[in-house]
């Protein structure tokens, strides 16, 4: 009973395979050379049955490609495409193992259907192929680049990934209301150089009578300074300048003769000039109303970002105030250890004088574009997702470069990088190599979202619409899906091919 069991299914195997096989070639030129002629006589109805006919290929295939197993996926495709030849063998050996089988006639169908094996499977492999670019463009967007369903079972994608990317596409096809400004101060909200520039121009001059040392020697000494402590604002800057080193005086009569009285005259050309740009304070009140907050970021001091922020009239409309916090001066860098407490007090005088505004301040290693500074404006609630905020500074380096490190949008304040020329100067003048301390990293220009003539301009982007072209753009980019060339055990046919 066995051996005739066994006999009969090699038999119907054997023959009905080879004399299928043999007219494959055959069959399939005159299979398609039919198929031909009806698309010729009519184009749309012979495309539309093959859609119709396969459209479970790109389906099975879309879905190979989305899980991607990574080695397999090929062997899937072909598997898939010639599942034909798989039914029609278990069927024939189905029937050959009845007892009565007309084994003749099984071992024909058998060679019937493997002979149009060739049509089925050149007819199925196109579709199940397109399907599976489109499952890999899927599984690109949804896991992240060159990933998919598989490497988030094996751990290689973390669920929260997957969530962020799926916010994303819902992001882009229907763009979200932004919720929260994050802004630059200076050069942004207001023209810092309108006041400094010509503050320092007018009291060099009276610097160098008292000292007794040249114009241009004091604005080399206090530009050294400036450029070591990274801002205008130190509030040693004399007591560690060289102008401290030429004192012939007292320490305190250098306190009362030249520290206080340079500081003074900052203040008020502070006071005096320092106005917010053109439209600012309406646009904030404007985005107020919208209930939109409004955070800002400086790597000012805090202290004088505080009373600039003050004085402009911007401080009221700010939820948070987040700028650099000021180390104490070291007693070896400056010559009086008594030369210490006017700066201490400035600072703490500027920090305590009674506002409504909250101040915090940030470690100086969190200077932008480093994103310790950024991430705790982020922590304030509500949390939001990055497209639901909008950031605006004036400087593409450290603006656009902590806003791209956190995937916020960046419009850059393209009018707040305009100084006037005499102004220009006189900072050139005061530190002419700012930063040129050690070897100068190279610029990195991060891309941006806009460039604004006024801050006003931020309100056309409070509410997006969908940008379908840039849409279409980019769903073309990720259906361009390069094939893989690849053997079925796994190996790239085509060097320096990745495994996706």
């Amino acid at each position: 009973m066995e051996t005739g069991f066994f006999k009969r299914e090699a038999e119907v195997l054997g023959e009905g395979l080879a004399a299928g096989l043999s007219e494959v070639a055959q069959t399939t030129w005159s299979d398609l050379k039919k198929a031909g002629s009806r698309f010729v006589d009519d184009p749309l109805d012979t495309t539309a049955h093959y859609v119709k006919n396969h459209w479970q290929d790109a389906l099975a295939g879309a879905v190979i490609g989305f899980v991607n197993p990574r080695g397999a996926a090929n062997l899937l495709l072909v598997g898939w495409s010639m599942r034909g030849l798989g039914s029609a063998t278990y069927q024939a050996m189905r029937q050959a193992a009845r007892p009565d089988a007309d084994l003749e006639q099984v071992k024909g169908q058998l060679a019937e259907a493997v002979s149009h094996e060739g049509t089925a499977f050149l007819g199925a492999m196109p579709m199940a192929f397109a399907g599976s670019i489109v499952g890999r463009a899927g599984a690109n967007s949804i896991f992240g680049r060159n990933m998919a369903a598989y490497d988030l079972l094996r751990g290689r994608v973390k669920p929260a990934e997957v969530k962020a990317n799926l916010l994303e596409i819902g992001d882009q096809v229907r763009p979200p209301k932004v919720k929260r400004v994050i802004t630059d101060l200076d050069g942004t909200t207001y023209p810092f150089s309108d006041y400094f520039a010509p503050a320092i121009r007018d009291a060099v001059p009276e610097l160098a009578k008292k000292t007794g040392m040249t114009q241009p020697e004091v604005y080399k000494s206090l530009g050294e300074i400036m450029d070591m402590r990274r801002t205008h604002d130190w509030p040693w800057v004399l007591e560690e300048s060289r102008l401290a080193k030429r004192w012939k005086g007292t320490p305190e009569e250098f306190r009362a003769q030249v520290v206080e009285p340079y500081h003074q005259h900052l203040d008020a050309y502070r006071l005096k000039y320092l106005r917010a740009f053109p439209e600012v304070l309406e646009t904030m009140a404007e985005l107020k109303q919208r209930g939109v907050q409004i955070y800002a970021l400086s790597d000012a001091p805090a202290f004088i970002a505080k009373a600039r922020a003050e004085g402009t009239g911007v401080a009221k409309y700010l939820d948070g105030l987040y700028a650099l916090e000021t180390p104490e001066a070291a007693l070896a860098d400056v010559r009086f250890p008594q030369a210490l407490e006017h700066g201490r007090q400035r600072v703490y005088n500027f920090l305590h004088s009674p506002s409504d505004l909250k101040v915090t301040q940030v470690p100086k290693a969190f200077e932008k574009p480093e994103t310790g500074g950024i991430l705790m404006v982020l922590d304030n609630p509500p949390r939001l997702r990055p497209r639901q905020m909008l950031y605006i500074g004036d400087s593409r380096v450290k603006d656009g470069g902590v806003a791209h490190n956190v995937g916020i949008p960046y419009l850059r304040a393209r009018y707040g990088s305009v100084i006037a020329a005499e102004y220009e100067e006189v900072l050139a003048t005061l530190r002419p190599d700012f930063g040129a301390a050690g070897p100068k990293a190279a610029k990195v220009y991060p891309p941006i979202m806009a460039e604004v003539a006024s801050y006003a301009d931020i309100l056309k982007f409070i509410e997006p619409k969908p940008d379908y072209a840039k849409l279409t753009v980019n769903l073309g980019r990720s259906l361009a899906v390069p094939p893989r060339f690849k053997s079925a055990l796994g190996y790239n046919l085509v060097p320096g091919q990745t495994d996706r």
